[in-house]
């Protein structure tokens, strides 16, 4: 199977899931928000910069971000479609760089439309009047942010590809105990 191929395999996957864009769109107004929120607050007499106020939300989106990779890198195997994923490509590197490519590209759109929201909704006079804003510090740090919690989303591909967890055997069942799990096992051939 081509890389273009497994590139749209998986897009269509991630493109069927409900939770992604639902998870994206709550990360860049949870940004936005807290972007508002610290603008609102902000002294006019500090001028407290822009870049602060508009980068605001890092830790909102950064958590969002890791969660989406994390998602996006263990979730094949929570589902169970790791089975028909890898049946079609036997080699896990194709099918975990289609992951990194479509979720970097999911961040930096997330984070460009959180940092984008964040400049917009706190430029006013009326909602920041003690914001001190110069482009290029304010794109300067808005890149920075946007191509930082792109690294976090691909960092936690990785993490959720190396410490995926299988899912068990249908005919495993969980015990009252936390350790262990009962599971059937046919008898050995005497």
């Amino acid at each position: 199977m081509t890389a273009s191929r497994v590139l749209a395999a998986e897009a269509t996957r991630l493109a069927g899931l409900a939770w992604v864009p639902w998870l994206l769109a709550a990360t860049a107004a949870a940004a936005v928000v807290t972007a508002v929120v610290l603008a609102l607050l902000a002294r006019p007499a500090g001028g407290a910069p822009a870049g602060q106020v508009v980068t605001a939300g890092h830790p909102v989106l950064g958590l969002g971000l890791l969660a989406l990779g994390a998602l996006v890198g263990a979730g094949d195997f929570t589902t169970g479609a790791a089975t028909t994923t890898y049946a079609a490509v036997p080699r896990r590197l194709p099918v975990l760089g289609a992951q990194a490519v479509l979720t970097a590209v999911a961040a930096l759109l997330t984070g460009s439309t959180a940092v984008v929201g964040a400049v917009v909704a706190t430029t006013g006079d009326l909602v920041a009047p003690g914001v001190a804003a110069t482009p290029g510090a304010l794109a300067a740090d808005g890149a920075g942010l946007v191509l930082h919690v792109t690294g976090l989303a691909l960092l936690a591909i990785g993490a959720g590809a190396l410490l995926r967890r299988p899912a068990p055997p249908s005919s495993c069942r969980p015990s009252s105990s936390w350790s262990s799990t009962r599971c059937w096992r046919p008898a050995r051939a005497r």
